[in-house]
């Protein structure tokens, strides 16, 4: 559902490299990756991620520090198991 939902609004997915989930994406054209580059930014901060990180969707909509015309650089979707409705797009 997120590959569907970038490649409709035109937005990318930035996938975390350091989870063990590599057999689950191919390559979208060949010679590219959906891996962050090792030296990406906010690599730094991927494991401080989670459902009740400032900087994911649902917290921010439960917070209301975000609305259709405030969008952020990035934010984090929390798109696992348990995550809340506030969550799904």
């Amino acid at each position: 559902s997120v590959f569907l939902y970038a490649l409709l609004t035109e937005r990318i997915i930035l996938v975390d490299q350091s989870k063990d989930i590599t057999d689950l994406f191919c390559e979208p054209f060949p010679g590219t990756s959906w891996w962050l580059p090792l030296d990406f930014p906010l690599m730094k901060q991927m494991n401080g991620y989670n459902k009740e990180s400032s900087r994911c969707y649902g917290t921010m909509l439960n917070n209301h520090t975000i609305n259709s015309t405030s969008i952020p650089q990035h934010l984090y979707l929390h798109n696992i198991h348990d995550s809340r409705d506030e969550d799904k797009m």
